[in-house]
């Protein structure tokens, strides 16, 4: 009896077709090639009805400068893995496209661990869940760390030789942990912020398993990790604080979710920064159709806030084992591109397109900083005095 939700999304189509005696909206995007040569171009949209056609005029200008990647942010959208290899480096270098550096990894190791002699064994090899997801986000250029989002397989191999507080334990999961990085290393993929479980500061009772797992990689030299939703219960915040490189928000700089406090905001944010902490962001907006909330997150409401990252539930995924058109009857489908299917054409969200300008709105002051830096240094008087100008127009 569920009515058809009707997505705000964007058609990958060729053509908009238009019923008669109605009205419908329709999303242009126009991709510049790289080392497109900057200038006016012109072309035109054609309007075509069973009688007649005229075109509609369109003109770009490109611009002769490349915006700077967002060097030492972290934009991403978290991303299960898929069966089906030229999915996964399809999906990735969309999200390359819009200007992601990171992805948010949600998949299990999914290799083969056993102990041999008391020592355990990783058959990582190429086919593993972990090594697919690499080789794609290796292909794709992303140029920050990758923030897995590990499955429960390591976890759990780990609790087949002891208790959690047990040597048995230790011994078992940071053997596996030291065999990723070791083949890591040797087949050259970036770093891996490893993130042992999902939100345990909400879900309380997955909090000894984190504590655990955490105080174990950090006995590695080196090794970054990450948790999240500290923000869902506040007091829960100082149980895993000492053993986390990263800590990532709900929402936006809210201490506590039920209420936004500025001053404790501030007071966080120089804890942080003292103690060598890093702060992101996460599910600044789950529907995926707000793209004013998804521009702001990912663009000034970042800078705003003082967090150096934005990473979002989700990229795209199946709900369920339901239909093939599920993503279309569930009002809440929490993802930024729709699946193509035998009868929908799939398509970014506008959410997703709007990622896409929150990103280039961190990028252009970067340019302008740049630039401005180049002047002021360059010992041309002219130019100093353009830096000057342009100073003092921002800042008014």
């Amino acid at each position: 009896d569920q009515p058809l939700l009707q997505p705000v999304y964007v058609q990958e189509t060729n053509k908009t077709t238009v019923a008669k005696n109605a009205t419908r909206q329709f999303w242009i995007t126009i991709s510049v090639p790289e080392q497109t040569q900057a200038g006016e171009y012109v072309g035109s949209i054609t309007l075509r009805t069973s009688k007649s056609s005229w075109d509609l005029p369109m003109r770009m200008r490109v611009y002769p400068f490349e915006l700077p990647e967002a060097e030492g942010t972290a934009f991403g959208m978290y991303s299960r893995l898929h069966d089906d290899d030229s999915f996964m480096d399809f999906i990735y270098a969309d999200m390359r496209r819009h200007g992601m550096t990171t992805v948010g990894l949600c998949c299990a190791l999914g290799a083969e661990m056993r102990m041999v002699d008391g020592e355990p064994r990783v058959r990582l090899m190429g086919e593993s869940d972990l090594a697919r997801a690499m080789r794609a986000y290796v292909k794709a250029g992303f140029p920050e760390p990758v923030v897995w989002l590990m499955g429960a397989d390591v976890l759990r191999f780990a609790q087949t030789q002891g208790p959690l507080d047990s040597d048995a334990f230790a011994a078992a999961y940071k053997g596996v942990i030291l065999a990723i990085l070791e083949h890591a290393k040797a087949s050259g993929w970036p770093e891996i912020i490893f993130q042992p479980v999902d939100e345990p500061f909400e879900h309380t009772s997955r909090l000894p398993a984190a504590k655990r797992c955490l105080e174990i990689m950090k006995t590695i030299p080196g090794l970054r990790t990450e948790e999240d939703g500290p923000n869902g219960d506040p007091p829960t915040l100082d149980s895993l604080y000492d053993l986390c490189d990263v800590i990532v928000y709900h929402d936006g700089p809210w201490v506590d979710r039920k209420r936004y406090d500025a001053e404790a905001w501030k007071r966080l944010l120089a804890r942080a920064k003292a103690d060598g902490k890093t702060i992101w962001f996460y599910n600044v907006d789950l529907t995926g159709y707000h793209p004013e909330a998804m521009r702001f997150g990912y663009g000034v409401g970042l800078w705003l806030a003082g967090g150096s990252g934005v990473i979002e539930w989700a990229y795209m995924f199946r709900h369920g084992r339901g239909p093939e058109d599920a993503a279309y009857t569930n009002p809440s489908t929490m993802f930024f591109r729709y699946p193509k299917t035998s009868v929908h054409s799939g398509g970014p969200s506008s959410g997703w397109e709007a990622v896409r300008e929150g990103v280039n709105d961190d990028r252009h002051p970067r340019l302008f900083h740049r630039l401005w830096s180049e002047a002021k240094q360059s010992g041309n008087q002219r130019r100093i005095e353009a830096a000057n100008r342009s100073e003092r127009a921002v800042a008014d």
